[in-house]
């Protein structure tokens, strides 16, 4: 697929513009390059929150069944939790919301629906589209997980932050691309300009003439008498490659703005990298993950069962990978200290080891309660 028709494909199924066939080079560059950085968030949003782990507890005892699986692995017969959850960031992002059904003991996400405007009362969605499906049920909202990224869509506030920078990125671009053009001058005498019968004809020619000289490295053009081109090499520019990749870092910048995530990491940047996953993880993964995860444990779970330690989190610690000689020693002090080996192994996405002793809690012997009787006489043993 071409990238103007990948371009009229996606934008005018997510709303985001309706281009037609004739439109100029304007308004392809500020919509690839803008579009470019948002589905960059929306990947990076959506694996984070795929590779996240999506723990299930019962009476406070984390345990793996159903839910786990269809959280984790395969939330539909249709699609694995990688597609689900990029879905899900998608809709969120474009329409600023997203509506999650369960039908047949599975999840799916709704394409379009009718949400209710009550206030004291909860609201209903109705006319709910999954695929070419349309639900006749009415889901009233303890039924459904229904969430909502902002008050305004982060899409309007990229656009109109982005307007300014669009132009000039438009304008920085072709200025560039004079520099290496060909312009000349082509001198028709008139009695060759009278072998053409208007001049649509003349100009047709001029192009075939001089298609192959312009587009090939070297080339030999034959000229006829009465017909001349001069070549004018006084074409200049004032934008360089180097201000036209400031510019691109701008609309990212702006675009990790709105989303709470580091340029650097919507570029790729290696520089920082560790950095720059902890400020996304904590500004941008960790807010979205908590809110569908209060989504769900109110409308799964409920009250009664969450207080009494029944419940799911969503574990992003995944997302930074942990080399095991580099932390070994803090391995060792979280196992002195109370962690199990078998919780430090899935921290470090080992298998865990089947055995009593890797469940078991350890800690050190001059570690004891602050305000216990004998304190001073515990601590000095070692």
């Amino acid at each position: 697929m071409g990238l103007l028709n990948w371009l009229k494909f996606a934008f005018t199924k997510d709303g985001i513009a309706n281009l037609s066939e004739s439109f100029d080079a304007d308004v392809l560059l500020e919509v690839y390059y803008k579009e470019l950085a948002i589905f960059s968030a929306i990947n990076l949003i959506s694996k984070g929150l795929a590779n996240s782990e999506f723990k299930t507890y019962y009476k406070k005892k984390e345990i793996k069944k159903d839910n786990y699986y269809l959280f984790n692995i395969e939330p539909n017969p249709n699609q694995n939790a990688q597609v689900f959850w990029n879905q899900a960031i998608s809709q969120l992002v474009f329409e600023n919301e997203v509506l999650i059904i369960q039908a047949n003991g599975y999840f799916y996400i709704a394409d379009s629906f009718t949400k209710g405007d009550k206030v004291l009362y909860p609201n209903d969605f109705t006319n709910v589209q999954i695929g070419d499906l349309t639900m006749k049920k009415k889901y009233f909202m303890n039924e459904v997980f229904y969430t909502q990224l902002n008050y305004k869509k982060v899409t309007d506030l990229i656009n109109g932050l982005y307007s300014s920078y669009g132009r000039l990125l438009s304008h920085a671009m072709r200025d560039y691309s004079k520099k290496g053009g060909i312009k000349g001058k082509v001198k028709i005498a008139t009695t060759f300009s009278q072998r053409f019968n208007d001049q649509e004809d003349l100009r047709n020619y001029i192009h075939e003439k001089f298609k192959d000289y312009f587009n090939s490295a070297n080339a030999v053009m034959p000229v006829e008498d009465g017909f001349d081109f001069v070549e004018s090499n006084n074409t200049t520019s004032t934008t360089n490659s180097d201000e036209i990749n400031k510019l691109i870092d701008e609309v990212f910048s702006i675009t990790g703005i709105a989303f709470n995530i580091p340029k650097g990491l919507l570029l790729g940047n290696l520089a920082e990298l560790k950095s720059s996953i902890k400020s996304f993880q904590t500004f941008c993964l960790d807010p979205i993950a908590n809110m569908f995860e209060d989504e769900i444990n109110r409308k799964l779970y409920g009250k009664d069962l969450y207080l009494k330690g029944t419940y799911l989190r969503i574990d992003t610690s995944s997302l930074q990978h942990i080399d095991i000689l580099e932390s070994a020693s803090n391995q060792e002090a979280l196992i002195r200290n109370g962690y199990s080996p078998n919780e430090i192994r899935r921290i470090v996405k080992f298998d865990e080891v089947d055995e009593e002793w890797a469940n078991t809690h350890y800690i050190t012997k001059n570690y004891s309660a602050a305000f216990s009787k004998g304190n001073e006489k515990e601590g000095d043993k070692t």
